[in-house]
Order: structure tokens, then sequence, then C-alpha cells
């Protein structure tokens, strides 16, 4: 089924640009005739900045995560110490 809103490429002009072995796997011929479909540009583009923003804030949340078992460990040996 093909969307004319959407790119359709050859998984061996991937594969020729990657450096996948396959040996024994599957042969490189039968994937080159393979189509798969791609979202257009824009919606890739917009799931790439998604996908950054979400990094983002588990990068933020992480050094929350780090400064709150610091505090703890600070408090544990304040008080027990």
């Amino acid at each position: 089924m093909k969307n004319e809103n959407c790119k359709t490429v050859r998984l061996g002009d991937v594969i020729s640009k990657a450096d996948i072995m396959l040996k024994g796997i599957l042969s490189k011929g039968k994937l080159e005739k393979l189509e798969f479909i791609l979202p257009p540009l824009e919606l890739q583009e917009k799931f790439a900045t998604f996908v950054q923003a979400v990094d983002a804030q588990k990068a933020k949340a992480q050094k929350s995560l780090e400064k709150a078992e610091i505090l703890y460990k600070a408090l544990m040996q304040r008080y027990f110490a």
C-alpha cells in the first residue's frame, strides 16, 4: 500500500550505507527487494524534536534524583553518625 505523502526507500540503499553483517541470516538480494514506508520528513523532524525534549527532561530528572540522593546521604550522616 503506497501513501503519496510518504517516501519509500529500498533496504538495499540503506544496507549499502551501513556496515551490517547479515551473513547466514538473510541474503542481501532478498533484502534489496524490500521496500519500507518512511514518514514524511516533517513528521520525522517533529519526532526527533520530541525525542530530544524527552531526553532533556530525563537528564534533568536524573540530576534532580542525584541531588536528592546526596541530600539524603548527608541527612543520614548527620543524624546517625
